[in-house]
C-alpha cells in the first residue's frame, strides 16, 4: 500500500546511558534537575518515572547519583529526552 511502511521496517533507538547527579527534586509536577560530576547542568526529567523510582527520588536528599538513558545530546550540550532508569 503506498504511503505505509513494510513489515520489514524497524525503528531502532540508540540509547546512551550516563551516571549523573540529581541536584534538585521539586514537586507539583515531579521534576528532577540533572548535573554532570563536573557540575555542568545537563537538563531535567519530568516524565517516565516508575513507581519505584518515584518513591526513591522522594526519599533521597540531593545530591545523589542516578543512571539515565538519553537519545543523545542537544547542540546546547544537554541530554536529549533523558529518563531515569536507576537510583544508585
Amino acid at each position: 500500500m503506498p504511503g505505509t511502511r513494510s513489515d520489514d521496517w524497524r525503528k531502532i533507538i540508540n540509547w546512551s546511558y550516563h551516571d549523573v547527579i540529581v541536584s534538585k527534586v521539586t514537586l507539583g509536577p515531579l521534576t528532577v534537575q540533572l548535573h554532570s560530576t563536573e557540575g555542568e547542568y545537563l537538563g531535567s526529567v519530568t516524565i517516565g518515572f516508575t513507581k519505584e523510582i518515584r518513591e526513591k527520588l522522594l526519599l533521597g536528599i540531593p545530591p545523589f547519583v542516578v543512571k539515565v538513558r538519553a537519545r543523545g545530546w542537544t547542540s546546547g550540550r544537554k541530554l536529549r529526552l533523558p529518563q531515569i532508569v536507576k537510583v544508585k
